[in-house]
């Protein structure tokens, strides 16, 4: 997603196999988030899914990820498993992430 002045200020990044896709990143840059791009960003992505024939989306966010798992829950995510110690923490702790799945037509 571009700004003015054609500034990338975010984007997503899918692995498809047909009838499923996993969301691999989402991402929205630092000075530009809390103003809706990461949701517009990621509603706009599920809809050019399931117009390609992508019936339900995975992806795993960090369960201390609060704001990525408000947006996941908005636009339909509920969890379906948990993957304990997956992610390395800066201060050497282990976080656990959520895997997540939404059904999209």
């Amino acid at each position: 997603m571009t700004g003015k002045g054609k500034t990338l200020v975010g984007f997503v990044m899918s692995r498809i196999a047909p009838p499923e896709a996993e969301i691999l990143t989402i991402a929205v840059d630092l000075g530009q988030r809390k103003r809706g791009i990461g949701r517009t960003l990621l509603s706009h992505h599920l809809s050019r899914l399931a117009a390609s024939g992508i019936n339900c989306v995975f992806l795993e966010v960090d369960e201390g990820n609060v704001p990525a798992l408000k947006l996941y829950k908005g636009l339909g995510f509920e969890k379906v498993g948990q993957r304990p110690g997956y992610y390395a923490m800066k201060d050497g702790t282990r976080a656990t992430a959520l895997v997540l799945r939404a059904d999209i037509d």
